[in-house]
């Protein structure tokens, strides 16, 4: 029985082919293929299976699968370009996974473009805001307005996944859309954009680390600034952007009166326990309540550096634990991009293969992924 053929863009194919000099004998050797048949699918006048352009996509040509059923060619050809002011020095580095996580959050903001049509991005809806860009203390306190952040509203979350999942929905409230890929080494990164930029978590990290991650890239966006976070010790002490970036978000996650009230009813010191517990009530990481100390003078840097070492280095010998497939996906995605996408196919906006590719889930999936996308 013939397999059914996937009709994609011949001319993503012929793109990405030459992005990374294969050859049609090349392709066709790598897929046990005839060489005609290959240069059929360079033609459009045949196409592959969907095993095939699976193999196509993330074995050989290393791009989105969904980026072959786009209209023109996505501008994905170099990680690299997408950062207008990061030096060279920074990519050195930089390691292959977040490379092609950079040109698949690329695509993912063609994805974006291509759903949200007419819809203003969060690049237009920043504009419309005034922050305090030069002062850390007020930019964190605008910043809570708007996404409607309170202590109350943090004690007040079960866990940090909940606190999490709000702040996400709520930059996504304001068209700033948040990813979690697999990123090798650095904790998250920025991709600016006219119309959609986004924010790419590192999907290996604590929740506690995502949501810090997160406030800091979206800090980076305020400030149109370009950033790859790897949360380093000398990039956290030397570089101005880095320290501001870290300053507001320890700031936006426990603000300074909050600490020093603490501080002036304490009677047992900065204890790890003590610690420990704060970062329990705040639902943010024992790093981000160490830092507040650092930040206000009750702990020394050589402290905090010992500290979050030692924190490091127990997050990294927890095992992985296994996550049900759609919440895996809707983890990575996010609930409205996954929402709208499918109800954009539903109103005859995408085909088959555009939200089966954008969702990168099969046909058959699509329900049940729906459903776990509803909100709660």
């Amino acid at each position: 029985m013939q397999k059914s053929q996937i009709h994609i863009n011949p001319v993503i194919l012929r793109w990405a082919m030459d992005d990374v000099n294969i050859s049609p004998s090349d392709l066709a050797r790598k897929l046990k293929v005839k060489e005609e048949k290959v240069r059929g699918w360079m033609q459009g006048t045949a196409f592959p299976t969907y095993n095939q352009l699976e193999k196509i996509s993330y074995e050989i040509v290393k791009i989105p699968l969904a980026a072959f059923f786009l209209d023109e060619i996505p501008i994905m050809s170099s990680a690299k370009k997408k950062f207008r002011s990061l030096p060279e020095s920074i990519f050195i580095g930089t390691s292959y996974q977040t490379l092609l996580a950079v040109k698949r959050a690329a695509f993912l903001i063609n994805v974006l473009q291509d759903i949200f049509k007419t819809d203003t991005g969060g690049t237009e809806r920043l504009k419309e805001f005034h922050f305090s860009t030069g002062n850390a203390q007020l930019l964190a306190t605008e910043i809570r307005q708007l996404l409607k952040i309170s202590s109350d509203l943090q004690k007040s979350f079960l866990n940090p996944y909940a606190a999490l999942n709000y702040y996400r929905a709520q930059l996504e409230n304001i068209g700033i859309f948040t990813f979690q890929l697999k990123l090798e080494e650095d904790r998250a990164f920025c991709l600016l954009d006219p119309k959609f930029p986004v924010i790419i978590l590192n999907s290996g990290d604590s929740p506690n680390s995502k949501i810090f991650s997160l406030f800091h890239e979206f800090i980076h966006i305020i400030l149109d600034s370009d950033d790859i976070f790897k949360d380093s010790p000398e990039a956290s002490v030397w570089n101005p952007t880095e320290i501001f970036c870290n300053k507001v978000t320890a700031e936006i996650l426990v603000p300074e009166a909050e600490i020093r009230r603490i501080a002036s009813s304490s009677d047992k010191g900065f204890t790890k326990e003590s610690i420990s517990q704060l970062s329990k009530i705040y639902k943010v990481s024992q790093e981000v309540i160490l830092r507040r100390f650092l930040d206000l003078n009750y702990v020394s840097q050589e402290t905090y550096l010992n500290y979050k070492k030692s924190w490091d280095t127990q997050f990294q010998e927890k095992k992985s634990v296994k996550v049900n497939y759609y919440a895996k996906t809707v983890s990575a995605l996010g609930k409205k991009f996954i929402l709208t996408v499918i109800t954009s196919y539903k109103m005859g906006d995408l085909s088959d293969s555009q939200v089966t590719g954008y969702l990168n889930v099969s046909y058959n999936h699509l329900n049940s992924l729906e459903a776990a996308a509803q909100p709660l």
